[in-house]
């Protein structure tokens, strides 16, 4: 599958990344970045749809050209609470300002009572 490519604007606000998971399960996620050369992880933010902080936050606290060619990535295990065939979804959106620049989501029914979901884009500063 070719690699996805989201252009974010360098005069614009920092963009964010917002992780929604649905159907009243238990979702924790990792969301990280690597490098132009798919090296050097760093994470952003763990946690989980339960805690008190909010599930949306900025990609990065200094300049938006630092984004340049990182690849995001996100994992998402999602759990039952009960019934281990119901149905689960996962959106992970993110946006610059009022733009959303990408979507990613899955709405299946989980496997034992849990789902895996993960994904990445690969950034470009403009």
């Amino acid at each position: 599958m070719p690699e996805e490519v989201i252009e974010i604007a360098a005069a614009r606000e920092v963009p964010e990344i917002e992780v929604i998971v649905g159907h009243a399960h238990l979702g924790q996620y990792q969301v990280g970045m690597f490098d132009a050369n798919n090296q050097n992880p760093v994470m952003i933010r763990t946690g989980d749809n339960t805690v008190t902080f909010d599930d949306k936050f900025p990609l990065t606290t200094g300049a938006i050209n630092t984004l340049h060619n990182k690849l995001l990535v996100w994992g998402v295990l999602v759990t039952a609470f009960s019934g281990v065939s119901d149905p689960y979804s996962v959106t992970v959106i993110l946006t610059q300002g009022t733009q959303e620049l990408a979507r990613h989501t899955r709405t299946e029914n989980l496997s034992n009572g849990m789902a895996p979901e993960v994904g990445e884009w690969r950034l470009k500063v403009v």
